[in-house]
């Protein structure tokens, strides 16, 4: 559920470009979103922190997660852009620190001291898996026919503000949870979310509040938003005990269009050593090949 709330926030608000409108949209906040995500940024400086916050429970939070680094954009919106992001996570009584990093050609991990390939080969296969359209799947929303300003409702204009020195209109407005699921639900077909669960969404995860700034030049600058949840009562136990809680995401975008320098790092280990240090069977992300233990 945590998961997934940070990801639709973020999905809600990065995709509703090119959009229509949903109920108690203002016109000109809706055309001042349109553009702030329709206006090409190729490169720039990424930021993300994200927290979730716990009620009950066997484990303590808050968790945080935090991201920085540059980015360059692929040719297509449904290929792999080239990142270098330092990631900070904690939660729980630990800390965790490290880098990612993400070009065409390979990938790399920088993690406790270390840095891990995937290598060339393999990387290339996992491109190919991940952005290659399934038969009969739409590449885009627009091709499923989903409009992401359905989602999106009370969107108004919220004055000016500065965002990192830079003058922005703000909007502020509220994303429908429920109707993210039920289009994507659409989606996945028979594989989808049970009704009866989609019918306790209202119940369970509140309305995303989001806010977004966007610069005099048309480019989204700051995306903003929290929710919270809460575990029905009958289900509590079974959730360890766990009431409910709050998740929040803030996202923001610096030196839109400024050139960045993203290379791979020299000698690296194998990835499949990191994942086994930390329990994860390396065939179970990178295939049958690596059911094996690599020679020591």
């Amino acid at each position: 559920m945590r998961r997934a709330a940070l990801a639709l926030l973020a999905a809600a608000a990065l995709a509703a470009a090119g959009c229509g409108g949903g109920d108690g949209n203002d016109e000109a906040a809706t055309q001042l979103l349109e553009r702030g995500f329709a206006t090409d940024v190729d490169t720039g400086l990424f930021t993300v922190e994200a927290e979730v916050e716990l009620d009950g429970g066997p484990v303590d939070g808050p968790f945080r997660l935090e991201l920085e680094g540059p980015f360059r954009a692929a040719g297509s919106p449904t290929e792999m852009p080239d990142l270098d992001m330092t990631f900070r996570a904690s939660g729980a009584g630990q800390e965790y620190d490290g880098r990612a990093i993400v070009t065409r050609e390979n990938a790399w991990v920088e993690f406790q001291g270390e840095t891990y390939e995937v290598g060339e080969d393999l990387w290339a296969e996992l491109l190919t898996a991940l952005e290659e359209p399934q038969p009969g799947q739409p590449r885009t929303l627009e091709e499923a026919g989903i409009d992401p300003m359905d989602w999106v409702h009370g969107l108004e204009e919220d004055g000016e503000e500065r965002v990192d020195g830079v003058p922005a209109t703000k909007l502020s407005g509220t994303i429908d949870i429920e109707a993210i699921l039920r289009d994507f639900d659409r989606l996945a077909g028979r594989q989808g979310i049970p009704d009866e669960a989609l019918d306790q969404v209202d119940d369970v995860v509140d309305d995303v509040d989001f806010e977004t700034w966007i610069d005099e030049n048309d480019v989204w600058r700051r995306i903003r938003g929290e929710t919270e949840f809460s575990v029905p009562e009958e289900e509590r136990d079974s959730a360890g005990g766990l009431e409910g809680g709050s998740v929040s995401l803030d996202m923001s975008l610096d030196d839109p269009n400024e050139p960045v320098e993203i290379e791979g790092p020299g000698e690296a280990r194998p990835i499949d050593e990191l994942l086994r240090s930390l329990g994860i069977p390396p065939e179970a992300l990178l295939g049958p090949g690596f059911a094996t233990p690599t020679p020591g």
